[in-house]
């Protein structure tokens, strides 16, 4: 479909962000292995814990430390911990 097609076409539906997050985070929580892996990180099959699955992603430099310890922030205040 070439740019002129497109400007004729009804406009995208809107995703809502609030709902696409709730969506995803439902998604994590119901099966973390499978929504990292969903999302492009390499986890073998023999990892079935969250707590082996983030090890490993750190071994294997697919996640920096950095990232991870923001990651952990952000879990802990969304489930009230620190």
């Amino acid at each position: 479909m070439g740019l002129f097609d497109q400007l004729g076409s009804k406009p995208a539906a809107q995703v809502d962000p609030r709902q696409a997050f709730q969506n995803d985070l439902a998604s994590l929580k119901s099966n973390p292995i499978a929504y990292a892996r969903a999302h492009g990180k390499n986890i073998p099959e023999g990892i079935t814990d969250p707590n082996q699955m983030s090890q490993y992603l750190l071994r294997s430099a697919q996640v920096n430390n950095p990232r991870y310890q923001t990651a952990m922030r952000l879990i802990g205040s969304m489930f009230g911990q620190r």
